[in-house]
């Protein structure tokens, strides 16, 4: 117990580097924060994404929104949700097929541990899953030799083309 008790608080404080060209991270160590690479420091982000360089997003508490131009190391904030949006239209700054957006804890979203600890820390819910999908693929292995027309093979295809759409979305794919 002592040791998912340590692993889980070193993959919680673990800060978690922004794709962009900035070399600046978001670390969640007291709360949520960008820091940036000449010293600047934005705390308390509540949901951001990234796209075409910069770092978009709110603030907690709807303090504010806010545009991080990471190369240049420039912060545009906003308290008037109107002028940010119009900012972003300006900028060409939201995606137009898709946004991933990363909401409290970056760590958490971009680490494989997350589901390591999900698993233990909710098993009773995680036990019965994980059972019933051993058993379609079982079922679909064993009994149905993965013949396409099957309902477990089909079952079986449906679980994990879920999953890995799942894992493509979390891990690579970003804001479009």
């Amino acid at each position: 117990m002592r040791a998912i008790l340590i692993l889980s608080f070193v993959v919680i404080s673990w800060p978690c580097r922004t794709r962009a060209p900035g070399n600046n991270y978001i670390d969640n160590f007291r709360s949520v924060s960008l820091y940036l690479k000449d010293g600047q420091q934005l705390d308390d982000l509540e949901r951001w994404y990234f796209y075409k360089g910069c770092v978009i997003g709110e603030l907690s508490d709807s303090k504010g929104w806010f545009v991080v131009e990471e190369a240049k190391s420039e912060v545009i904030w906003h308290t008037d949700r109107l002028k940010w949006e119009a900012l972003l239209k300006e900028r060409d700054l939201i995606p137009s097929l898709w946004t991933r957006w990363f909401d409290g804890d970056p760590a958490m979203l971009t680490s494989g541990m997350f589901w390591f600890l999900w698993i233990v820390t909710s098993w009773y819910a995680a036990i019965p899953i994980l059972l019933l999908v051993v058993m379609v693929f079982r079922r679909a292995w064993k009994r149905e030799h993965f013949n396409w027309r099957r309902p477990y093979t089909m079952g079986t295809i449906a679980i994990g083309l879920f999953v890995l759409s799942r894992i493509v979305l979390e891990n690579w794919l970003g804001s479009i």
